[in-house]
């Protein structure tokens, strides 16, 4: 598998403020817009983006396992054998 070049996580982000993501040394990440879409939807994708290292995790390791699937998630990614 290539080695991903994103951000090692852990990722988080201030639930008071729920419009950026911050990487592990609490440098952001990635940030939201909520004009368009509401408070609640920037949050809901917050929240997802900042659990994506631990989604990818898994998607790896579900990978090595043999799961078609998740192969197919991590080559669309550039991350495929």
């Amino acid at each position: 598998m290539t080695k991903s070049e994103h951000t090692s996580g852990p990722w988080g982000y201030n639930p008071e403020s729920p419009n950026r993501v911050t990487g592990p040394r609490g440098e952001t990440i990635s940030a939201t817009y909520g004009g368009m879409v509401g408070y609640q939807e920037q949050f809901a994708n917050t929240r997802l983006i900042a659990n994506a290292p631990v989604m990818l995790d898994y998607v790896v390791g579900r990978a090595r396992d043999g799961d078609q699937g998740a192969k197919t998630i991590l080559e669309s990614m550039g991350l495929g054998d």
